[in-house]
């Protein structure tokens, strides 16, 4: 019956195809194709490949500790949340699921509580904390911030639909900005640590507040550390 079979088509769409077939032996043949209208990843993927040693190193001695089954600490689960909602969010296909993803991973990371007028807090929390750690030097971080916080909020309460373009841009945004945070955090969260001795949600919201006020020296010397 299977010689009666030789080419069957899926419902596709220009990007993605399925094909069932049967040879000249009437063995059946299955074929799944995906295709890509540019490079999946972000601008130069390739080099960034190159170059993620740094980072992976940086995220390695954040998460050694975060093994020991005995006991896990409240910034080691915050850090743990945090990867995973980045994780979620970078492999998610929904652009809008994506994109408030990545803000939790965010807000998981910087926010002890919740407080009203959060979009420009959410803001300058970011541009403190990444500037401290010299990740800001264009000074866009602060813009480039805020245009991600309006994104999740039209997508989560708003009545208005963001385009595809606008989509992806808010994606790219978001992800290079919760990328850049999960690292600085992975080296804020040592200095926390060892200055305060497992801070919890509210020691952490008057900490990010103290080093919005007074800048990161005054946490690098509570914890040792060298700037």
């Amino acid at each position: 019956p299977t010689r009666k079979i030789r080419l069957a088509w899926s419902r596709s769409n220009a990007l993605n195809t399925a094909h069932l077939y049967s040879d000249a032996d009437g063995v059946i043949h299955a074929s799944v194709g995906a295709n890509s209208l540019g490079p999946v990843g972000i601008i130069n993927w390739y080099k960034a490949l190159m170059k993620c040693d740094l980072e992976l190193e940086i995220l390695g001695s954040a998460l050694l500790p975060i093994v020991n089954p005995i006991e896990t600490n409240h910034l080691h689960q915050r850090l743990i949340d945090a990867i995973n909602w980045f994780g979620d969010a970078a492999t998610d296909s929904n652009p809008s699921s994506s994109i408030v993803k990545y803000v939790s991973a965010i807000e998981r990371l910087f926010f002890g509580k919740f407080e009203s007028g959060r979009t420009k807090v959410f803001a300058g929390r970011i541009k403190y904390i990444l500037d401290a750690f010299g990740c800001d030097g264009d000074h866009q971080v602060y813009d480039q911030a805020l245009k991600v916080y309006r994104a999740r909020s039209i997508l989560v309460h708003g009545e208005i639909y963001q385009t595809e373009d606008e989509a992806n841009e808010s994606i790219c945004l978001a992800s290079s900005l919760s990328r850049m945070c999960l690292l600085c955090s992975a080296q804020l969260y040592s200095m926390m640590q060892n200055a305060f001795d497992n801070p919890d949600a509210l020691a952490l919201e008057e900490i990010m507040k103290r080093i919005g006020a007074e800048g990161l020296d005054w946490l690098v010397d509570a914890a040792g550390f060298h700037k």
